[in-house]
């Protein structure tokens, strides 16, 4: 398989944040990354929800919770 690799603009206001961390999840894209990674990439992701409105956080935010805390809500 050849791979390619180009650039190009995104307006980000077009993008659903849904769709997009969907997509992000099903590509394993936080397989790699160490704890603190993980952790400042949930934040990030409930930051950007918060700030979409309207948007549930509440899955990323629980496994946050466990994950540092050891704690189910």
């Amino acid at each position: 398989m050849t791979y390619v690799t180009v650039e190009a603009e995104i307006d980000l206001s077009e993008i659903d944040l849904e769709d997009l961390i969907e997509e992000l999840e099903s590509r394993n894209a936080y397989e790699n990354k160490t704890e603190s990674e993980l952790y400042r990439s949930l934040l990030t992701i409930i930051w950007q929800k918060r700030r979409a409105g309207n948007v549930s956080y509440d899955k990323e935010l629980d496994t946050l919770i466990y994950d540092v805390l050891g704690h189910v809500i």
